[in-house]
């Protein structure tokens, strides 16, 4: 199973925590979705209105989520064949899970 992880999230021989086995370093360019602009707006959001959470009683795990620091992420790959070609970048693909969503929130949109 591939998954993006900082240093810090390995152990200290470097292997990943969950398998016990080395890491392998990659280096590429993506496309990342920058989830970190919206801390403080989120933070806000949160306090302002505590029932945006639902349910409820999972408002104290979100807002602790978001706390600990929101990161942006990789939405693309250059390395793989699969997925959805980036328009206007023939060497990168989209995640399909982002492109769902993506359409899911077009979907719901009041265009």
């Amino acid at each position: 199973m591939e998954r993006t992880r900082d240093r810090k999230e390995l152990l200290e021989d470097e292997c990943c925590p969950i398998h016990r086995k080395p890491c392998e370093h990659r280096k590429e360019e993506n496309y990342f979705f920058s989830l970190s602009k919206y801390q403080k707006p989120l933070e806000e959001l949160l306090t302002a209105n505590p029932n945006f959470v639902q349910p409820s009683y999972r408002l104290n795990e979100v807002q602790s989520w978001v706390k600990s620091g929101l990161r942006d992420f990789s939405i693309s790959r250059a390395t793989v064949e699969w997925g959805i070609p980036v328009p206007n970048d023939n060497k990168q693909t989209i995640y399909v899970w982002f492109d769902a969503l993506l359409g899911y929130l077009t979907s719901n949109s009041d265009s």
